[in-house]
């Protein structure tokens, strides 16, 4: 349990356990999963953790209360890994009324089977539990259909729920008191990921919310850090830079291979790019989970993606990607295509093909490589490189 400001405080859990995030994204650096007690004439919890680490959130419940009842659970967000804690909760303070979303109800009765004590509020709804105001703002697709906003007005406190977050465990809850270099590129990849698919909507929700002209001293999201003072203005500007997919004059190069041929045309390609002077990354597929290749590709202006084929296609790694990708990842990219024939061809074709459906701006100067790339190939290679760097400065 720890103060975030007068009356409140956190009282959430770290995960150091869970390997996969949504059984898909890996958490090398852990998460946490943030609730909050409000310790008031009348006491509130806002949102839950996920269950298998609902201990120390109840004890931390526990011990805010003092002996007290639990009068109020806000859930914001219906997703497991911040609700699944409600039922042990509901049992141990079965009085107390659970405030959500119209749409949350039917999922609080599907996911738990609750029925009881549920009331629902609406945006601009306020309740007083003493010295502090709730009031509510309802955000759908922020990420789920049911998800809202819950803001103290006396404390000038913003409970964001899943907007604002980031994966990994630090060496402080509070954003201001972070040095670790992860931090930045772990909010990134949880954006990338996690919500990137609904950017556009975030970016509409986030021109709403701020144009309530809410005071926001501290924003408490579920995930990720909390941010205070002027960590305030930091997220904020970096929610709207990855809403609005604002990129950065720098180059991504992803590549599959199967026996190390489209692996070197992806190595030449970076080491020509370095040798200009290019800010470039370059991950194999085979060895670095697709979230931070994401997260990178989301932030650069120029993407170069290569494949080998597999029976006339693309290779399933780089197939992956693309699905991924699909989501919105590619907005407002330059993108360029190399790959390795093989004896069939297939996976350059492929990856135009998707680009070409999904409107995204290509380079011309794609390269298929016939087996161990040739002095012709890695000519044609740095073609595509110093097209890449063209479309770096326009």
């Amino acid at each position: 349990m720890k103060k975030i400001t007068k009356d409140i405080y956190w009282v959430g859990t770290e995960d150091r356990e869970t390997k996969l995030f949504e059984n898909m994204f890996e958490l090398p650096f852990g998460v946490m999963y943030h609730a909050y007690f409000v310790d008031d004439e009348k006491t509130a919890v806002i949102d839950c953790v996920k269950d298998m680490t609902e201990d120390a959130f109840l004890s931390a419940v526990q011990a805010g209360l003092k002996g007290r009842d639990l009068d109020y659970i806000v859930l914001n967000h219906m997703e497991p890994d911040h609700s699944s804690a409600v039922l042990s909760l509901v049992e141990r303070y079965p009085n107390a009324r659970i405030l959500c979303s119209a749409k949350a109800v039917a999922m609080l009765k599907n996911f738990y089977g609750i029925e009881k004590n549920v009331e629902v509020v609406k945006e601009g709804d306020t309740l007083s539990l003493g010295n502090n105001t709730l009031t509510w703002v309802m955000v759908p697709m922020v990420h789920w259909p049911e998800s809202m906003m819950t803001y103290a007005v006396e404390q000038k406190v913003l409970f964001s729920t899943d907007a604002f977050g980031g994966f990994g465990i630090f060496e402080s809850i509070f954003a201001d008191e972070v040095t670790n270099e992860h931090r930045q590129s772990e909010t990134v990849r949880y954006f990338a990921n996690i919500v990137g698919k609904v950017s556009a909507i975030i970016d509409k929700t986030l021109a709403r919310v701020l144009g309530l002209n809410l005071p926001i001293d501290v924003i408490c999201p579920s995930h990720g850090l909390i941010w205070r003072g002027e960590g305030v203005a930091i997220i904020l500007n970096e929610y709207i830079d990855l809403s609005q997919h604002r990129t950065k004059p720098k180059v991504t190069i992803a590549y599959s291979t199967m026996y190390g041929n489209n692996e070197e045309s992806a190595k030449f390609l970076y080491e020509t790019l370095r040798k200009e002077n290019v800010e470039v990354t370059l991950y194999n597929l085979s060895e670095t989970e697709k979230s931070f290749v994401v997260a990178d590709i989301w932030q650069s202006q120029v993407v170069l993606l290569g494949a080998p084929a597999y029976y006339g296609g693309i290779h399933p790694k780089m197939r992956e990607l693309l699905m991924k990708l699909e989501e919105g990842a590619l907005i407002n990219h330059t993108v360029g295509v190399f790959g390795n024939a093989a004896w069939s061809g297939g996976g350059v074709r492929g990856i135009e093909s998707f680009l070409k459906e999904n409107k995204i701006e290509m380079l011309s100067d794609s390269v298929e490589v016939m087996g161990w790339p040739t002095k012709e190939d890695q000519a044609a290679l740095a073609k595509l490189a110093q097209s890449a760097v063209k479309a770096l400065k326009q």
